[in-house]
């Protein structure tokens, strides 16, 4: 058998393929990839949080030089990082598609099939075998579980951070084989723009080390000194260090947090979102985006299962280090790849989520794909059983794909498939109603409030969008009862304050509505402007003008471009001057 892992350092590779053979393959990725997600180009934006992207101003204006400056000098509101990059590719979008979101999806599935060429150009060219990079360059083209960053609009931040920092992968690759100042400055612009785009990206500084080994060769007796390796990823922590500090001097939002678990229990939950992320790559079944937490996911028994097969994973590519450098490699890819979000989702309570897996993945495929061509190079006799099981595993992969990206065609499909997975989602069943009854169907919208209602009878969401329902169905009785309920189990739910206190001046009882606003004027209300805007039409149809004017302009404070607000104090101040008893207003729920 043929010796072919290390590759001495600053000298090519002499096992190169021919350029019709990449040229073939790179055919093949892009082929594979539109095979399985092409028909996004139908899709619609779905409301599971592509509201951050889609209805924002800024966004929705297109490239200009205004916007672009607000694109590196603000972050958008729930957005948790400084992604300059991603705000500006959606700018683009609207700049060349407007409201067609179809596009919009093929932009994000561009970026994912340059990724799957940028994955296998740089492996095969480094290592000079095209087999094993092909296989794990389709792999990360058509696997299940990354149809959820390709397929959902909120996850571009995703897409173009791979994209980025496999192009960086790539530059640092070439960098090593002759170093030079441009070169390590086109892997460093690389890395800036991956970060500009998720900052979950740092790990990708580990990765170069890991590509130092294999299959580069530099680090270890006979390499490059280990001081000039260290000494190279320093500008990349520096990158990373003013990223973070950047998105928080801009005021990047990192949400509530729940309390932190000990440290022995936040360790055993890291190790069982290993162990959940290495089930679903290679057991792909019951993917959605909306996922509840597993049953027995409180249990300690999969957090253990997880920290031994960690534990022998590691102790098994550590002692092949020099008959298989591929192993170590791959798995620590995955490993530090995974570890800044694992370490999250632990101390969150959170699940994780398919999307999670979008880099850390391409270790595991790697270390797949280097086996997969050293059982078919040892096993000779073998090589076209090993071609007869690879192949059909991958046409499967695809076919699961292509099934999965279906789910993501808008929102009403999107929920019902997660609600169907798991009838005990409540997310799920929620998001559905709210969407039936954003498109006026009313008393399904209904039926599966109730549902969710069955399931957390003291929910105050449930309560306060059963009462929108029952509004807009015209049963004011009823719509009071679910927002009083919703109040009754969360006195300083916003929504449920708002829509009662609208209800109860649409009914003449304005008093019982101030009162009713003046719960919800707390700093920690997202609608805070909303709230004043509606006290204000409360007042005003009361005579007590100066109060009004005050809220209004309290309102405007808070959000300057607060249309409905601005036109009721234009109305508000002209009747004034006319001397009116009276003044309609709109509120806004």
């Amino acid at each position: 058998m043929e010796t072919r892992e290390a590759v001495l350092p600053n000298k090519p590779v002499k096992r190169t393929r021919s350029l019709g053979t990449h040229a073939g393959v790179c055919l093949l990725l892009a082929a594979l990839s539109l095979a399985v997600f092409l028909q996004i180009r139908h899709h619609d934006a779905v409301s599971y949080d592509d509201p951050i992207v889609t209805e924002n101003r800024h966004i929705q204006q297109g490239l200009s030089f205004s916007s672009i400056v607000w694109a590196f000098t603000d972050v958008p509101d729930n957005m948790p990082y400084w992604v300059p990059v991603v705000i500006l590719s959606h700018m683009a979008d609207f700049q060349l598609f407007g409201d067609n979101f179809g596009h919009h999806h093929l932009t994000s599935l561009l970026f994912h099939v340059l990724s799957g060429i940028t994955l296998f150009l740089a492996l095969s060219l480094t290592t000079g075998r095209s087999f094993p990079a092909g296989i794990a360059a389709m792999l990360f083209s058509i696997h299940p579980l990354n149809v959820e960053p390709v397929a959902w609009l909120a996850t571009r931040n995703s897409v173009l951070a791979v994209f980025f920092g496999l192009l960086a992968v790539a530059a640092y690759l070439y960098y090593a084989h002759g170093p030079s100042w441009r070169r390590y400055a086109t892997v460093l612009l690389m890395f800036v723009l991956a970060l500009a785009s998720k900052s979950e990206i740092a790990p990708l500084i580990a990765v170069f080390c890991l590509l130092d080994f294999w299959p580069l060769g530099r680090a270890g007796t006979g390499g490059v000194p280990a001081r000039r390796l260290v000494l190279e990823k320093i500008p990349f922590l520096a990158t990373v260090g003013c990223a973070l500090l950047t998105g928080r001097l801009l005021g990047a939002e990192a949400g509530s947090r729940p309390p932190l678990p000990g440290p022995g229990e936040w360790f055993l939950k890291t190790a069982s979102s290993y162990l959940t992320a290495i089930g679903r790559l290679f057991w792909p079944v019951d993917l959605t985006l909306i996922r509840p937490a597993p049953p027995g996911s409180e249990s300690l028994w999969p957090a253990v299962a997880g920290v031994i097969i960690l534990a022998v994973v590691t102790v098994v590519v550590i002692r092949a280090r020099r008959s298989r450098p591929y192993l170590l490699t791959g798995w620590f890819w995955f490993v530090f790849c995974l570890a800044p979000v694992a370490v999250m989702m632990a101390g969150s309570g959170r699940v994780l989520a398919d999307r999670h897996t979008y880099l850390p993945a391409i270790g595991l495929f790697i270390m797949a794909g280097w086996i997969v061509a050293d059982l078919a190079q040892r096993f000779r006799r073998f090589r076209p059983a090993v071609l007869c099981v690879t192949a059909p595993a991958i046409i499967a992969l695809a076919l699961v794909s292509h099934a999965h990206v279906r789910h993501f065609r808008d929102s009403e499909t999107l929920y019902r498939h997660a609600a169907a997975l798991h009838p005990g989602n409540i997310q799920a069943v929620t998001n559905l109603a709210d969407t039936l009854l954003e498109k006026g169907r009313i008393d399904e919208a209904i039926a599966f409030y109730r549902q969710a209602l069955s399931m957390d009878p003291e929910n105050a969401l449930v309560h306060n969008n059963l009462g929108a329902a029952f509004l807009k169905a015209g049963d004011r009785q009823r719509a009071a009862a679910g927002f009083r309920q919703a109040l009754k189990y969360d006195p300083g739910h916003p929504m449920a304050g708002n829509n009662l206190g609208n209800l109860l001046v649409e009914m003449g009882r304005t008093d019982e509505a101030i009162a009713c606003f003046e719960k919800t004027l707390t700093p920690d209300n997202p609608f805070l402007y909303k709230a004043h805007n509606n006290i204000a039409t409360a007042f005003a149809r009361k005579g007590e003008f100066d109060k009004a004017v005050f809220h209004l302009r309290q309102a405007l404070a808070i959000q300057p471009d607060y249309a409905t607000a601005r036109e009721n104090l234009v109305r508000l101040l002209m009747m004034q001057q006319q001397g009116a008893a009276a003044i309609g207003g709109d509120g806004d729920r």
